[in-house]
């Protein structure tokens, strides 16, 4: 709470300057030196604001960076009322004000949330030309930056938060007199029992940080987790949401986000490997099998050639010979590189008399089955008998 501190006596060290610079009026009745305090206030303001307008802003406007000059701008207007407000302070001591300590005050707290915003924008302009810097080396370099751009305003939002925190900590000092280390102190043990109550809520929002500053993904690449495979949309405080390939958005949870497996198949690279498996029937040609298929990969637009696709004889399946086929895809946005390579190898498979087996079950039913039994016993009795007839035939004879 040093800093605190530091800034209200930083504020009237200054006043107490001022007032012993006006030591040499002493001679002048009181309501004269108000005026001329006000009256210089008013000159120092406008004399600084012609010099930034005239020298400082040419020098910033000369750089090859606009930052400066944003930060110029913001600077400019706040610096110019904020001597007028000083003048003014001075000057009210000697009018002898019936609510003097009121208006000194009220003063001070205009003064206060001016330094605050004026600190907040500052902050603001340096983020974001931080992040532009960013994206420009991405496009330029077509590298991935450790940092995401995403976490830029939560940061900058963050920043504004603790100002004006503190700017409002120093307003209560201020007026009510108040210890602001006990309020610290108290707001602490308060902010324990909300986390107990809302642990699940802190967990996401403790993940989205976590993701906006680990970069696990970022927005535009295609994620998959349970399950779940789109487009990544947003990544907020406490969700992220992907768009799957039906078009639909799914809402995730940023907790299960870091907790769960998340596979990124945009990282290393955009190109994606396409295996699929292709069963044929028992008799075929194997090498020639192997031939249609990188043949067929060679005439599919999508899939790169060089690295060379591949096809390994991988399975001897219950009703088929099973061949994978290996081959990169230009990029795993592409869906349509299954719908077609596929046409191109049936095609071709039909060309050279290659069949797709498919399975075949003989079903006995419980009925057919009792009258093959039947039958059977038939046929049995029918051969004893046409035994019996013989032997009786061979005995005549005799």
């Amino acid at each position: 709470m040093s800093n605190i501190t530091n800034v209200t006596d930083a504020t009237d060290e200054t006043v107490n300057f001022i007032n012993g610079m006006t030591g040499y009026l002493n001679g002048f009745p009181d309501w004269v030196v108000a005026v001329l305090i006000i009256a210089f206030s008013v000159v120092l303001s406008k004399v600084i604001h012609f010099f930034i307008e005239r020298h400082i802003s040419k020098l910033t406007s000369a750089t090859s960076i606009d930052v400066d000059d944003k930060i110029v701008e913001t600077i400019k207007t706040p610096l110019y009322y904020t001597i007028i407000l000083i003048g003014f302070l001075v000057a009210s001591g000697y009018i002898k004000l019936p609510y003097y300590e009121s208006f000194s005050v009220f003063i001070i707290i205009i003064l206060i949330i001016t330094a605050a915003y004026v600190v907040a924008k500052v902050i603001e302009i340096l983020l974001e030309d931080f992040s532009e810097r960013v994206l420009k080396k991405e496009k330029v370099e077509e590298v991935r930056s450790t940092i995401d751009v995403e976490a830029v305003p939560f940061i900058i939002r963050m920043a504004k938060l603790v100002i004006f925190i503190i700017a409002f900590l120093i307003i209560f000092q201020r007026l009510f007199n108040i210890d602001v280390e006990s309020i610290i102190v108290g707001l602490g043990l308060f902010s324990v029992g909300i986390g107990f109550a809302a642990k699940d809520t802190f967990a996401n929002l403790f993940a989205g940080f976590f993701i906006l500053f680990d970069r696990p993904f970022v927005r535009g690449e295609r994620i998959e987790i349970q399950g779940q495979v789109g487009e990544v949309v947003d990544i907020g405080l406490r969700t992220t949401k992907i768009k799957t390939l039906a078009d639909k958005i799914v809402i995730i949870p940023n907790a299960l986000m870091v907790s769960d497996l998340v596979i990124n198949y945009a990282l290393p690279r955009s190109k994606i490997q396409l295996r699929e498996i292709y069963g044929v029937a028992y008799g075929s040609d194997v090498e020639k099998v192997i031939k249609i298929l990188l043949e067929a990969a060679d005439e599919c637009d999508y899939i790169y050639k060089k690295p060379k696709p591949e096809v390994l004889f991988v399975k001897f399946n219950d009703y088929s010979l099973d061949f994978e086929l290996r081959a990169w895809i230009k990029d795993y946005r592409e869906n349509r590189a299954r719908g077609a390579i596929n046409p191109i190898i049936d095609r071709k498979f039909r060309e050279h008399g290659i069949e797709i087996p498919f399975p075949i079950r003989t079903i006995y039913m419980g009925e057919e089955r009792n009258y093959g039994n039947d039958n059977d016993k038939n046929n049995e009795d029918k051969k004893g008998n046409d035994k019996n007839d013989n032997n009786k035939n061979i005995k005549e004879k005799k």
